[in-house]
């Protein structure tokens, strides 16, 4: 930075909500950012994905922190990859930029379940929201540690035996492995359907409040979903040797016979079909939308072909061999059921193959059939019959149904940890954070 005359610059610290390198303790302050204009910045998400996540127990406080210890910081920023997710951490960040004083989580999320909720809502319904925000935000919004993203869904990742251990390979800082116990989500999806259930007051929920039940009934179904798969792998590793080190003994949920794998391979890719249909209501979850605004920027049909091919690549393989695939994966309707789905019937069929040879599943060969097929689906091209860019379908009553339909099994194992305890924290690999993680691991305040 010396190279720089001083006040003629003004620096970034890119990811001060996770890693804030303008106090790092390994350094003497004032620190070279803080001897600058400099601004805090939260990072949030990579790739913009549709994961639950948050640190607003950090960004409620470290920005007014910053402010009154380090005198050369300007205001805070937003450096993220991606938004509409999340929007009560977003809109919790942007506020921050007007107060002087630590903001009182708690007080704000009642202040934000009632403007979701909008001024029709009865206090009975309020207070359900309110109970159900606040514990949202306590744990799914407020995630420990120095987790840098989002929770990664199972259901939008390339299939893999492993997937068990909660985390993808060469990914790690996008974790599969939940920041909080999947039962307080339930518990606080329960109390929101209850707060937007339709009754005889007539209530109509605005958009803000259909989103949030639309988001949140999708990342319960997603938690569910992992732990249902991670019963499946445990009656895998009983009967067919493993291709890779040894496992640890995982539960395997009542699955004892084949007929039993094959019903719950097939619950799992109703759950991905259903999960469809919930986000299919939504308008910022459609694949036909995001592809639709792409080739509206074309002059004619080669470039629309190219446009929309480069919107496919982007939210899947990124990359003409996936060499970042899932980067920016999405829960949208038509990714779900078109290529996220494909993939996981494709591995349940060669699950199948080895169980009944009892052969290890050989995963190199899986991702390479798999490889192929993903690629042909890139170079598909759509009509806006294949993929609506306009939501359908009433979310309240889909919610209804999915709970009537899913509720028992969401409920009976919510309170399973389904991951391997007391295994070491994996280094953090994002790109460009390589260094930043080495230094700083453990070193945060």
């Amino acid at each position: 930075l010396a190279g720089v005359p001083m006040g003629k610059m003004i620096i970034l610290d890119l990811f001060t909500d996770v890693y804030p390198v303008w106090k790092r303790k390994d350094l003497q302050r004032p620190t070279a950012i803080e001897q600058r204009p400099w601004v805090w910045n939260m990072l949030h998400s990579f790739g913009g994905n549709s994961g639950m996540y948050g640190r607003m127990q950090v960004i409620s406080k470290d920005p007014v922190t910053a402010m009154h210890e380090s005198p050369n910081m300007q205001g805070v920023g937003i450096t993220t990859e991606g938004i509409e997710q999340n929007p009560a951490v977003y809109e919790l960040m942007a506020e921050m930029r007007w107060h002087l004083k630590p903001v009182s989580v708690e007080a704000w999320t009642q202040d934000w379940a009632e403007r979701r909720l909008g001024p029709d809502a009865s206090e009975e319904r309020l207070d359900e929201a309110k109970d159900a925000w606040d514990l949202i935000a306590k744990t799914v919004l407020s995630c420990p540690g120095t987790q840098m993203g989002q929770v990664k869904s199972m259901m939008e990742v390339r299939p893999r035996l492993d997937l068990y251990s909660g985390f993808i390979p060469n990914s790690d800082f996008m974790p599969i492995r939940r920041h909080y116990k999947d039962a307080n989500l339930v518990d606080a999806w329960s109390k929101l359907k209850s707060a937007m259930a339709k009754g005889g007051d007539h209530y109509h929920p605005p958009q803000s409040a259909l989103y949030d039940i639309a988001d949140i009934t999708r990342q319960v179904l997603s938690d569910l979903y992992a732990r249902l798969f991670v019963h499946l792998v445990g009656y895998v590793q009983k009967h067919i040797p493993p291709s890779g080190r040894p496992m640890k003994p995982l539960p395997q949920g009542g699955i004892l016979t084949p007929q039993d794998a094959e019903e719950r391979m097939q619950l799992l890719i109703q759950l991905i079909r259903d999960t469809d249909l919930l986000v299919a209501t939504q308008p910022h979850m459609l694949l036909g939308k995001w592809i639709q605004d792409a080739k509206n920027w074309g002059t004619n049909e080669e470039e629309k072909i190219l446009l929309e091919f480069n919107a496919r690549n982007q939210v899947t393989l990124w990359g003409p061999r996936g060499e970042i695939a899932d980067y920016a994966s999405k829960q949208w309707s038509g990714l779900l059921k078109g290529f996220y789905l494909s993939r996981w019937e494709l591995f349940f069929k060669k699950l199948r193959q080895s169980l009944s040879s009892s052969a290890p599943f050989d995963q190199q060969e899986f991702q390479q059939e798999l490889l192929e097929e993903e690629q042909k689906w890139g170079m598909s091209t759509s009509t806006l019959k294949d993929l609506p860019n306009k939501p359908q379908g009433d979310v309240i009553e889909i919610v209804e149904a999915l709970s009537a339909k899913y509720g028992k099994l969401i409920e009976e194992t919510k309170n399973e940890d389904i991951y391997l305890q007391g295994q070491p924290a994996p280094l953090v690999r994002a790109p460009g954070a390589d260094l930043l993680a080495e230094q700083l691991t453990g070193q945060r305040g």
